[in-house]
């Protein structure tokens, strides 16, 4: 069986990006081209350049959602959150 290689060279990370993060974007639980510009910045074999990112983009995910949970809460406004 062919498969697309995300991370030419390291078939452990192209098949866990392909096998769970695009499986799980298409369940809803993430964004495919959010995933997509995360992998970009990822060094091949580099597993510390894996973690940075991916923590980074969490973190971007959590600040986002902190931000909507609170502007949408009765008496809100995005200006004190």
């Amino acid at each position: 069986m062919t498969m697309f290689r995300y991370f030419p060279g390291n078939e452990g990370w192209s098949y866990d990006f392909a096998a769970r993060i695009v499986n799980v974007a298409q369940l809803g639980g993430a964004d495919f081209h959010e995933c997509h510009r995360v992998a970009e910045r990822i060094k091949v074999g580099d597993g510390e350049s894996w973690y940075r990112e991916w923590l980074a983009a969490a973190e971007r995910v959590e600040k986002n959602a902190r931000i909507g949970f609170q502007s949408s809460r009765p008496g809100a406004s995005p200006a004190n959150s």
